[in-house]
């Protein structure tokens, strides 16, 4: 959960084990939720704690996690009530009479629960199938804490039996939660135990120790076997690991095969757990497979359908703040060389930020040794705008409004923040006095003296945060309404559930807190319903099963109605440590008749009704289903695209080498280093079919493939390949530069690693002479050192041969100062000189060029040049006889400075003028940009040391703030650390606050307002339009473009890829595309095709593509990746 960025990863995991209102009636405004007050609700429950000598928050790291609630109706008198679990004190059950009011019945019950240990979760399910909702809670076993799970059976009277042994469930460990579904499809509930482990059991090594069983901390999974649960864990494939530190779990059919999923959400090192139900009495974990990265401290998580396309989302939560001045207070995100070496132990990718894992359905294959699908996941926390909401417990997706679009509810706060910097300076600095030193890593803590610890304690600030509540605004991202709709009240929230208390359409809300009462909020969306804020529309829909699992637990309901789909699965653990009501509330906004309403109960039967009216409560009964769902193949038979590379091979891998640019220049947002490969297809020798240039990373030479009348892909071994291997190919064109019969190759080297009048740095220009082979020329080009981007051959001056446009992408070592590009002029016979000084002065500094394009745009027959690049907007420059002219602010384009990648072009509405598409960071990333909050890049020598800083800042709020961390700061200008001795000082200030006046203005400053991809819709008056792509293509960054017709339909579509990883982890992996399809309907619009339906599926990092004919003519396309092997797909006849 908490890891010191600054220090060694053996230092860091040593000090992580170190961490480790008032009475009256409430008044109503004009909000969605009002606080109900104690006198009102009758409920008092406040989960105390108090630190002791031997059980503390140093010496159990998850102390003040919180308590748990479970809501259900125990009576079923048709009114939601609730359980709260306390840490250290008794728990609480209290009975709903009616208006939100409630009869506290614990001791009657009889389920105070046990006092020695320390209770965590709770849930309720009906576990012994007799129609009444019994009582689940786990206890953490540690130290003088000690009690095992209860197990509560409703005797259906108001009073319960604890009966955790008889039914074997009584288990003694280090218990989190417990969720009760049925795994194996039998019509009873099993049940899966999650539990955590402590860093004394060893945990710090290689990804290896999951493999590592113990009793006591791994998870469990119980089959339920006539009323006794037998531990099946190690034959189901459950890990049973000492090093699964599990806060969350959900489970739900990811897949949609009709067996549920479990997905474990595990805080530290750990990855998170995506385990697939092969439906054969086993899991098997595939994370990696459908995942590019998770939260780094994972807590809770939740499953639900966030954008209505009938898949199951899954929304985990972490520690970013949102407040600058706690963010650069705390521990963050790890170092580059620390995420490095978690990376070499095996673990997976993680950041320490709120992550929603976007369902995109199935992968087209199933996991590797097994026949079970899996569904593939984009990662879209930052897009959606709900990646930091602090110390964050239980996310709950629910409709608070009921408008069709489910909203998100996130319970925050920790009592006292163990990961504030400065309190762990403080111990590090006392760790003698304090006889902390010797806890390291002992299996048992020692008590600690209460003053030592008093004294110790007084320095973790106690920092209320309000909880979130974001309201879905129906197209993937989100807005806080936590003031607006009454929720903001500070605090230190843990477990949170939702219900219906009062039955009136509106979900109402629960929240257990730490040291203060817990608060019942009261959804006033119907309340007054002529003078409400909202008139949307709702249905609810109780489940009766049939069998032992009496409330349908996994059913799935879904709704049509004017052509929307509403789908929810019946699962009652959520969020963390909780259980929300078994009944499922269906917002449906302006509907006001339902088409169809379709059940799919957990065995297989299916219902479906038919003109159902809205605002009702219908109760359906799985004695009335007959006809048993078929869950369909998802492998679909119109695809457009078929991935053929397992069967057209080519013996092809890019291999980026290991550079890792931060340590060079630390404060540079991403790695020029990893722009390859270069990649060009032409008919190089002659025979009529299509060959490739695949080129390779720094000593890896690239390679002619020439293609046989059967399609395959042959390299040419050629040694003058080899001998220009120790630079890195990061561009290539085939073009004719001496005018003979062959095609001759221009490869662009580049990178970030070379610097000054090194010979890696210099392009290479190869002449083909047959068969495949090709002759390097030593005078052809003039002498340019540069980190080339890319090469684009026109006839610039119209005499007939091919000339070229250099782009340089950065002056290495000098990140954001403007590199030299080029125009070479070729004398007709393949010798180029540099005119652009004569030709287009302008263009030599034109910026960071990322691509270029030639087009005709005012239809003069000279080529025009379209650059883009990274901090400058999109620039036009008219050819004519003249030279080059500008015309960028003619065109618009002035105020687009983006951190583009790539450009193409098309007709996307037929009208017979050149469009524009133009692939930038995308959306989904930390940093946001608009014209009046760019983002913005200051370029000086800070320091003082001869030597340029690169200092990122951003938005947030109204102030402007480097993206660096204190330590990062200091360590490279040091004169910072007088001024800022502390992170608090640091933590909170802005820019203009670190940096004095003359030290800003003297900088070069930089500047992006626009990262999403866009098409520019030429209105043919030399203007464009510009218009956002869609929002998958958002996703992640954008490299490569392909336009063509690929649906035969008579407009233009596009296929665009990217992803990229060379970043630091403050901001994290982009890695949530998978490619996009989208099809131009004609107008200058795209609809994303989904990926089941295209056929289009790449994961990692593409960078190119081309279109090519096989010898059968089938049309194929060519993928290439950065350090991975190609990707071919043929377009299918059909299409």
């Amino acid at each position: 959960m908490y890891i010191r960025s600054r220090h060694a990863l053996c230092i860091v995991f040593m000090y992580i084990l170190l961490i480790v209102s008032g009475c009256g009636k409430t008044k109503t405004e004009d909000h969605l939720f009002i606080k109900l007050s104690s006198s009102e609700t009758n409920i008092n429950f406040e989960n105390i704690l108090i630190e002791e000598e031997l059980f503390n928050s140093i010496n159990y790291l998850y102390f003040y996690d919180g308590g748990g609630v479970a809501v259900g109706d125990i009576n079923n008198d048709g009114l939601a009530d609730i359980y709260f679990t306390a840490n250290m004190y008794p728990n609480r059950l209290y009975l709903n009479e009616g208006d939100f009011h409630f009869v506290d019945i614990t001791k009657k019950a009889g389920v105070f629960g046990s006092i020695e240990g320390w209770t965590t979760g709770v849930t309720m399910a009906d576990v012994n199938g007799d129609g009444f909702l019994d009582i689940y809670v786990c206890s953490s076993n540690l130290l003088d804490k000690r009690g095992a799970n209860l197990l509560f059976i409703n005797n259906g009277d108001l009073t319960f039996t604890e009966s955790g042994a008889e039914y074997g469930l009584n288990f003694k460990g280090l218990s989190r939660q417990a969720t009760f579904f049925d795994y194996d499809l039998d019509n009873d509930l099993d049940m899966f135990l999650l539990n955590h482990s402590i860093h004394s059991k060893g945990t710090y090594g290689h990804i290896e120790l999951r493999n590592k069983r113990d009793v006591e901390v791994g998870d469990k999974l119980y089959r339920n076997d006539n009323g006794r649960f037998i531990d099946v864990t190690t034959e189901s494939g459950i890990y049973e690991s000492i090093l699964g530190y599990g806060l969350g779990v959900a489970v739900g059919d990811i897949n949609w095969d009709g067996y549920p999923d479990i997905y474990i959400s595990n805080d530290f090192h750990e990855d998170d757990y995506l385990y697939y139900n092969n439906g054969n009495g086993t899991f098997t974990e595939a994370l990696r497979s459908s995942v590019g990265h998770t939260s780094r401290a994972s807590m809770g998580n939740d499953l639900a359908d966030v954008n209505n396309d009938g898949l199951l989302d899954v929304v985990v939560v972490d520690m970013m703040p949102a407040r600058e001045d706690i963010r650069k207070s705390s521990v963050f995100a790890d170092p580059f060389n620390i995420d490095y070496v978690k990376q070499r132990f095996g673990y997976h990718y993680q950041y320490r930020r709120n992550t929603l894992l976007l369902n995109r359905g199935n992968a087209l294959k199933p996991i590797p040794g097994t026949n079970t699908a899996f569904n593939l996941f984009s990662e879209i926390g930052q897009l959606a705008g709900i990646h930091a909401t602090d110390w964050s417990w239980a996310p709950l997706f629910v409709d608070l409004d009921n408008d069709g679009h489910k909203d998100l509810f996130v319970s925050n706060g920790i009592y006292r923040r163990p990961n504030d910097l400065d309190y762990l300076d403080h111990l590090k600095k006392n760790e003698v006095r304090l006889e902390l030193n010797s806890r390291t890593f002992q299996s048992k803590p020692a008590p600690i003296d209460s003053d030592k610890l008093a004294e110790i304690l007084q320095y973790a600030p106690s920092v209320p945060i309000p909880n979130y509540v974001f309201q879905s605004q129906g197209d993937l991202t989100y807005i806080n309404r936590a003031r607006e709709w009454g929720l903001g009240e500070p605090g230190f929230s843990s477990g949170a559930a939702y219900a219906d208390f009062n039955n009136d359409g509106g979900m109402d809300l629960v929240v257990n807190n730490t040291n203060s009462p817990a608060t019942i909020y009261k959804n006033l969306l119907y309340f007054g319903k002529a003078d409400s804020l909202y008139n949307n529309n709702y249905i609810k829909i109780q489940l009766v099963g049939k069998g032992l699992n009496t409330n349908g637990m996994g059913s799935k309901v879904l709704i049509y109605a004017n052509e929307n789909i509403f789908f929810q699965e019946l699962m009652v653990t959520r969020g963390f440590q909780s259980a929300v009501e078994p009944v499922l509330n269906f917002g449906l906004g302006n509907t006001e008749i339902i088409d169809s309403l379709r059940v799919i109960w957990p065995t297989g039967e299916h219902q479906v009704l038919f003109n159902l009216k809205v605002n009702q409560r219908i109760r359906l009964d799985q004695i009335n289903a007959a006809d048993h769902y078929i869950y369909e193949n998802k492998i679909q038979t119109d695809m457009i695209f078929q991935d053929v590379s397992e069967i057209t091979q080519i013996d092809y891998k890019h291999q980026e080498n290991t550079f890792i640019e931060f340590n060079r220049e630390p404060f540079i947002p991403h790695f020029l280093s990893m722009e390859g490969p270069a990649f060009d297809v032409a008919d190089v020798n002659n025979d009529g079919l299509i060959d490739l240039y695949l080129g390779g990373g720094k000593h890896q030479p690239g390679a002619i493939y020439l293609q046989n009348d059967r399609g395959e892909f042959k390299m040419v071994v050629d040694s003058v390949f080899i001998r220009d291997s120790h630079g890195e190919g990061v561009d290539a064109v085939f073009f004719n530069a001496n005018n003979d019969e062959f095609p001759d190759l221009y490869v662009a080297k580049g990178g970030n690693e070379f610097f000054a009048k090194m010979e890696p740095l210099k392009d290479c220009l190869y002449f083909g002479v047959g068969n495949g082979r090709f002759v390097k020329s030593k005078s052809a080009l003039p002498d340019i050192y540069a980190n080339s981007a890319c090469v684009r051959p026109a006839d610039i001056d119209n005499d007939g041969d091919m000339d070229l446009f250099i782009g340089s992408r950065s002056v290495p070592r000098e990140y954001g100062i403007i590199p030299k590009s080029y125009l070479l002029i070729n004398d007709g016979a393949g010798n180029f000189t540099d005119e652009t000084s004569k030709y287009a002065p302008a263009v030599s500094k034109v910026g960071m060029v990322t691509d270029a394009i030639w087009i005709d745009l005012n239809d003069d027959s000279y080529e025009d040049l379209v650059l883009v690049g990274e901090w400058m907007p999109i620039r036009i420059f008219y050819n004519s006889t003249d030279g080059f002219t500008e015309v960028t602010d003619q065109y618009g384009l002035q105020n687009t400075t983006g951190w583009w990648n790539t450009i193409a072009a098309g007709d996307f509405n037929n009208d017979g003028h050149i469009d524009l598409v133009v692939g930038n960071l995308g959306l989904n990333s930390f940093l946001k940009a608009s014209n009046t909050q760019p983002v913005q890049l200051y370029i000086n020598d800070f320091s003082g040391n001869n030597k340029l800083e690169q200092i990122l800042t951003y938005y947030n709020g109204s102030q402007v703030y480097p993206l660096a961390s204190r330590d990062m700061m200091i360590e490279n200008i040091p004169f910072l650390a007088e001024k800022y001795p502390k992170y608090a000082d640091f933590a909170g200030a802005a820019i203009d606050d670190i940096f004095n006046e003359d030290l800003l203005q003297s900088a070069q400053v930089r500047k992006a307002v626009e990262f999403a991809s866009v098409v520019l819709m030429n209105n043919g008056d030399e203007t464009f339009t510009k218009i956002n792509l869609p929002i998958e293509v958002q996703f992640s960054p954008v490299y490569a473009i392909l336009v063509d017709d690929f649906d035969k339909d008579g407009f233009q579509d596009m296929l665009t890829g990217g992803n990229f990883s060379g970043v630091p982890p403050e901001l994290g992996r982009y890695d949530a595309s998978y490619g996009n399809v989208l099809l131009g309907e004609g107008t200058g619009s795209f609809k994303s095709a989904s990926l089941q339906s295209s056929g289009f599926i790449v994961t990692e990092e593409i960078r190119q593509m081309k279109k090519i004919k096989t010898p059968n003519n089938q049309n194929q396309i060519l993928v290439v990746r950065n350090n991975n092997t190609t990707v071919i797909f043929n377009q299918l006849q059909n299409k």
